[in-house]
């Protein structure tokens, strides 16, 4: 019976089922953009100097790249399951409605009357459930009876029970339907209803995801150290150094030189 219901809910074309299906592929949509996001994470992290990041001499970038990897794959984690569940809460039946007596799909269903056709779930279920069995115990009977023949009492009989069958057929189709509308309904609710539930989780694992991939990638990738050779920044010892004497350097080094030194006459002084 179950099985019965899904078939009608997903093979319906009207616009809440539409709707529906656009709901389930935007959740599609973000659950393979997230699985791309955290392939690139994956592929970064063979690219990433992971192996260069020392808590010793930088602690600041040790700690950001593990934080914000962890963040990322959390993030991540949270955002697909999060759109995944959209993706899988289409299924709707009658037990399910009966059982989850709260949810916004049966707040939807028992606010609309005209709908259920003044039948509560619970007695929709069950009404269906006797159509449908009255209908295959009177089939049963008319196969047993055979061909009636010239007997005119099961001849009588025969016609009795075609004119049953045909009425049993009736109602359980006019139930059928009812039970479709009803479905449809609640399966556009439930799936609307669990796409709002998951955005903030969506939102929260996207805002998650790019801080920690931010964070790790500042960490893992910190500036590159050249090593460079102290003799091409020092000058060879030892070195001469010229220096040109002005006519204030000749008035601060007139001491220095002393009384048999003029100052005047010296150009420069190499040390």
């Amino acid at each position: 019976m179950a099985e019965a219901e899904a078939v009608a809910v997903e093979g319906g074309g009207s616009p809440l089922t539409k709707a529906a299906d656009r709901i389930r592929a935007s959740a599609q949509y973000l659950l393979g953009a997230f699985a791309a996001v955290g392939a690139t994470l994956a592929a970064g992290l063979q690219l990433a100097d992971i192996g260069d990041v020392s808590l010793v001499e930088s602690p600041l970038r040790a700690v950001s790249t593990i934080i914000g990897l962890l963040a990322a794959v959390v993030g991540i984690a949270v955002a697909i399951a999060a759109a995944a569940s959209v993706s899988t809460a289409s299924h709707v039946d009658l037990p399910w409605l009966i059982a989850n007596d709260r949810s916004k799909a049966r707040a939807a269903v028992e606010g609309d009357m005209a709908l259920r056709q003044g039948r509560t779930v619970g007695d929709l279920r069950d009404q269906v459930d006797a159509a449908v069995t009255a209908s295959a115990k009177t089939y049963g009977e008319i196969v047993a009876l055979g061909d009636p023949g010239s007997d005119a009492s099961k001849q009588q009989r025969a016609t009795a029970l075609r004119a049953r069958y045909g009425q049993e057929i009736a109602t359980a189709s006019h139930l059928k339907r009812i039970r479709s509308d009803v479905l449809e309904v609640a399966s556009y609710h439930r799936t609307r209803a669990a796409y709002e539930d998951a955005k903030k989780s969506i939102v929260f694992g996207a805002v998650a995801a790019a801080v920690g991939i931010a964070a790790f990638a500042w960490g893992a990738n910190g500036p590159e150290v050249v090593d460079i050779d102290p003799g091409e920044i020092l000058p060879k010892s030892p070195s001469e150094v010229t220096v040109i004497l002005t006519n204030d350097g000749i008035a601060a080094f007139g001491d220095q030189l002393g009384s048999a030194c003029d100052p005047s006459a010296v150009d420069a002084i190499v040390f």
